[in-house]
């Protein structure tokens, strides 16, 4: 095989293939089949912090993570890893993704704020890249790129950074990845989702320890936008925002909110602990928290919530994997797609209680040992 992976990647397989030359006893080479020792069976994908964009309509989702050049393809109903095609090689691309539906394009952006690209996910080819480095400001952080949207009607890609001017700034880029300018300078916008049946931006913004806001901003112009105070109780502002099209708002951090589309709480409920991540469907409200409870005993597994998007009510818990922090939807079926960052897979959730299903996408090897004898590898995953 051609092994295509980052830089991290290649340096541990080089460490792997040295120790394993170093212990040849001074006698003849040693050769090693690198897709079988990392995974135990054939599987492109080498995967950290995992990211996931759903295409409802065709009912599949793409994976990528923060540490691999490489995008997955999962087919939801049989919950089978389809195929894995490179982006851009040796280049770890993306950590932000989303599907453009309308035409067939996959949209990725770097975490580090230097990289965008859009992909053909049928053809598997990279139809545009381009270099951003030349925008991060001199304050930026490792990770700026705080979250993106997509208007697939403009085919314009909205990118909420945290560099530049105190408080970040929303870019824009148009469909040729040329930067349109930028909107929401200050206001700390920190998720972005696009409603398509509104055609507006929905920004959540969260400044420290403040309230913040959540603005409507009309085709994506701030020049035209409504704004409605978000749910606050001190502390930390919510972070996290899904939207149902056209309806309403859910808002979450240490508590879940909904809010109507005038901006009045229609319930609150109280979560466990901080979501990491959140998403709407039809009837139910999925939060993800990338742990468990302190007093649950497998608390490293991460869990996943649902409430009734009318009422609030708590409908189920379950687990997923380890180290979850991403999430999409699929508003076709309703399904949640959860990213397992922590063994590199993803997991099913469907409507419902029904215990989710888990398919493995990749694997990357954290540490090697090579037993006295000679005789064995032993890789933790």
């Amino acid at each position: 095989m051609v092994v295509r992976r980052s830089v991290e990647m290649i340096l541990g397989l080089g460490i792997l293939l040295g120790v394993l030359a170093g212990c040849g006893g001074g006698g003849g080479d040693i050769s090693v089949d690198v897709t079988e020792v990392s995974t135990g069976a054939p599987m492109e994908n080498l995967l950290k912090g995992m990211s996931v964009a759903v295409d409802g309509k065709g009912n599949r989702c793409f994976i990528s993570g923060i540490m691999t050049d490489t995008v997955g393809v999962v087919d939801l109903e049989s919950t089978t890893l389809l195929d894995v095609f490179s982006i851009e090689e040796n280049i770890p691309a993306t950590k932000k993704m989303v599907y453009d539906a309308d035409h067939g394009k996959l949209w990725l952006a770097s975490g580090k704020g230097d990289g965008l690209w859009i992909v053909d996910p049928d053809s598997q080819e990279t139809v545009l890249s381009m270099d951003i480095s030349g925008d991060t400001a001199a304050n930026a952080n490792s990770y700026p790129t705080k979250s993106i949207a997509l208007d697939p009607k403009r085919e314009r890609l909205f990118m909420a950074r945290s560099d530049g001017v105190v408080g970040g700034r929303v870019v824009i880029y148009d469909s040729s990845l040329k930067k349109m300018g930028e909107i929401l300078e200050g206001t700390s916008a920190h998720t972005l989702q696009w409603d398509s049946v509104r055609d507006a931006l929905i920004v959540l913004t969260a400044p420290k320890n403040a309230q913040g806001e959540i603005l409507v901003v009309w085709k994506g112009d701030d020049s035209q936008l409504d704004s409605y105070p978000a749910p606050y109780e001190g502390g930390a502002a919510p972070s996290q925002i899904a939207v149902e099209p056209g309806g309403s708002f859910y808002v979450g951090g240490k508590n879940l909110w909904k809010v109507d589309e005038n901006g009045a709480v229609e319930w609150k409920s109280v979560l466990p602990s901080t979501a990491s991540a959140m998403e709407v469907s039809a009837e139910e409200v999925g939060v993800l928290y990338q742990h468990g409870l302190l007093s649950e005993e497998d608390r490293y597994v991460s869990r996943f919530e649902t409430y009734a998007s009318d009422t609030g009510a708590l409908l189920v818990r379950r687990k997923v994997r380890f180290e979850a922090s991403r999430m999409d939807v699929n508003r076709t079926t309703g399904e949640f797609v959860v990213g397992n960052g922590g063994d590199s897979s993803i997991t099913i959730l469907p409507v419902g209680a029904e215990a989710g299903k888990t398919v493995r996408v990749g694997s990357s090897a954290e540490d090697v040992l090579l037993t006295s004898d000679g005789e064995r590898l032993l890789i933790l995953n």
